[in-house]
């Protein structure tokens, strides 16, 4: 499990000094062929569950993987885009996706 060391309203930093963005900045967003928009894995994974298995295949296919590339380039989530780097089925990016963006509770000591 990775430590947070910083966490602010644009994103945070992790103990290996990766920035891990909360949201995309603009102009870097996810962009959909339906003309919808993602800023975030929340908005990402709401938009992929609406696809049909044509319009995912246009983002994950035999030869490439664009949530895998804009997670990882533009978000800095390296350890979920490696998670996801070889995964075709939408089912399972869903799964992933979704349980990266639920938020991390801190345990009592």
């Amino acid at each position: 499990m990775v430590n947070y060391i910083i966490n602010n309203t644009k994103g945070r930093i992790n103990m290996n000094g990766n920035i891990l963005m909360k949201e995309a900045p603009e102009g870097k967003h996810f962009y959909f062929n339906n003309g919808k928009s993602a800023k975030n894995l929340n908005e990402l994974c709401r938009e992929i569950k609406k696809m049909n298995d044509e319009a995912y295949s246009a983002f994950v296919n035999p030869t490439k993987n664009d949530f895998y590339n804009w997670i990882n380039d533009v978000l800095g989530h390296k350890e979920l885009a490696i998670s996801i780097k070889r995964v075709k089925k939408k089912e399972i990016m869903i799964n992933k996706i979704s349980s990266a963006s639920k938020p991390v509770r801190k345990k009592n000591n």
